[in-house]
């Protein structure tokens, strides 16, 4: 599946410097197909680039948790809980509290805290 969307950023890099090419802006036809294709492509290459970057964040947060004794990682969950009912109690907003944990939690895996 990565391979295959790798493939589309490729052609859209090739329809991007398509629609740079003072050919295509002289030939009106020609650059409302390049900007249609491009349109279309933009939307699965954002999806395939916010993919890879979940792909990486996890990566990185296995490679913190398997680098860390559990005694520490039991520390750190105990703060974040810690964070996280200090949220609930300031708020009373259990809204809030899940936009907290959704915020803390990635921000402390990849600082490494």
């Amino acid at each position: 599946m990565l391979e295959k969307l790798a493939e589309i950023e490729d052609r859209f890099k090739e329809v991007e410097q398509g629609l740079m090419d003072p050919e295509a802006v002289l030939d009106q036809k020609k650059y409302r197909i390049l900007n249609k294709e491009f349109k279309e492509l933009k939307k699965i290459v954002d999806a395939y680039h916010a993919y890879r970057r979940v792909l990486d964040n996890l990566a990185q947060a296995k490679s913190i948790i398997a680098d860390e004794s559990d005694d520490e990682v039991e520390r750190r969950v105990a703060e974040l809980q810690r964070n996280v009912n200090l949220s609930r109690n300031i708020q009373g907003d259990t809204t809030t509290t899940i936009i907290t944990m959704n915020v803390i939690i990635p921000l402390f895996l990849r600082i490494g805290f």
